[in-house]
């Protein structure tokens, strides 16, 4: 019986991880709520029998590869999602500190007041000028450039497009994140 419902004791007690999540660094979550509730634990445990024991994985493996969050079965069904812990990339102390040396440099203290969903649109335009840089990739960077000078109230000058929204775009980080 304890390794019967090894699996689902650990989860629900051990904040979503058994031994093995633990040492490879994943959890489970709700994908609605973050704490997974009873019911989605014990759907992840019932599943897993026809997941991973009955069809000796091979359901959990097609289901993982077609759902778009690589989710077998039971965290479809439970509403859930195995998440990674560990951080993609370390930040270095001294890119911490040179923040603090950036942030003193700001250009356009303004763009506070931007949504990080128009500074997306900013970088997606630059993003797509880089791959087909043409004269409608070009037009759209110019079109962006004059909205955004016009809101921080800067004169139109002779600029690179490119260059002026980088800067845009580096200072609301600065000043957002």
């Amino acid at each position: 019986p304890v390794l019967f419902f090894y699996h689902l004791i650990f989860e629900i007690y051990n904040d979503g991880q058994s031994l093995g999540k633990k040492a490879f660094s994943i959890k489970v979550l709700s994908t609605k709520t973050l704490d997974p509730s009873l019911d989605a634990f014990l759907l992840r445990w019932v599943f897993r029998i026809v997941d991973i024991s009955i069809s000796l994985g091979s359901i959990a493996l097609v289901a993982i590869m077609v759902s778009k969050k690589s989710q077998r079965l039971g965290d479809l069904l439970g509403d859930t999602v195995v998440i990674n812990l560990k951080a993609d990339r370390q930040i270095p102390l001294k890119e911490i500190l040179d923040l603090e040396e950036k942030t003193a440099s700001v250009k356009f203290p303004q763009l506070a007041h931007y949504s990080d969903e128009e500074m997306l649109l900013v970088k997606q335009s630059l993003e797509r000028y880089r791959k087909r840089p043409n004269l409608a990739t070009r037009k759209v960077l110019k079109n962006l450039e004059g909205r955004i000078a016009s809101d921080l109230e800067m004169q139109m000058e002779d600029r690179d497009p490119v260059r002026f929204l980088e800067e845009v775009l580096s200072d609301y980080i600065l000043q957002t994140r």
